[in-house]
């Protein structure tokens, strides 16, 4: 899927000039969005599960037959691909004003990238790469200090009490119910790490694991439930945008 975004684009430009399609305007747009929207799009919503198969495969570093020689390479390919467009995404929402960002022409190349955010505030944009980069912190953790769960923890704990503060400190979405929620499930992400750090002081209870172990269960799956809900309102919101566009140009 992001190699086919990547090329889709160049392939539209060269369909464009084909004039007997007669659809050129149509076929404009579709590359605009997919020229950068597309692309940024691919990259969010795929970079954390793609970082964990590389970083898998890495750590396995072999050429012995095709098979691993082919993953290696692909693994070599994918830290490539996610460095790069990293870069593409904090030179993107870097380089570029917020009243900039707002212009209906820089929405439609590289609006994927603060869909839904209120962006009255300069840092409230970075808020989707903030919760990409706590995925790959994430990664790294499980896969390079796994014998080491104490500090995992407390490092995660850090850094979702800094997501928690940005959350609480500004407005970052335009609907004030998507703040609320999105709060609520920092807060209890948070407290289900409190609970794991709880999991890793010994103790000869099996009650104490037991009664702690479901309470980060029911704390992380409130969260789940919450984005479940986030993702739901958000799309709620912009067919709301959209069928009042279209009202607009019938009426």
């Amino acid at each position: 899927m992001n190699i086919l975004m990547l090329v889709a684009p160049f392939i539209l430009q060269h369909v464009r000039r084909v004039k007997i399609f007669r659809i050129e305007k149509f076929l404009w747009k579709i590359e605009m969005n997919l020229r950068w929207n597309g692309i940024f799009r691919a990259f969010l919503e795929n970079s954390i599960p793609m970082a964990l198969a590389m970083l898998i495969q890495l750590k396995k570093f072999t050429f012995d037959n095709v098979y691993t020689t082919f993953s290696t390479l692909l693994a070599v390919t994918a830290f490539f691909y996610i460095t790069m467009m990293l870069h593409f995404v904090w030179h993107t929402l870097q380089s570029r004003p917020t009243v900039h960002l707002e212009l209906p022409l820089v929405k439609i190349v590289y609006g994927t990238l603060y869909e839904g955010l209120d962006l009255t505030d300069p840092l409230s944009k970075y808020y989707h790469l903030m919760i990409m980069l706590r995925g790959f912190l994430l990664i790294f953790l499980t896969l390079f200090m796994e014998i080491q769960p104490l500090l995992q923890v407390i490092t995660l704990i850090f850094y979702n009490i800094f997501l928690l503060y940005f959350l609480f400190g500004r407005k970052i979405f335009k609907d004030s119910g998507l703040n609320i929620i999105n709060r609520i499930k920092e807060l209890l992400i948070i407290i289900a790490e409190i609970f794991m750090l709880c999991l890793c002081f010994k103790s000869d209870s099996d009650d104490y694991y037991q009664y702690l172990g479901w309470m980060v269960v029911g704390s992380l799956g409130s969260a789940a439930m919450l984005e479940l809900v986030y993702l739901v309102a958000i799309q709620l919101i912009e067919l709301r945008k959209a069928i009042n566009k279209l009202r607009l140009l019938l009426s």
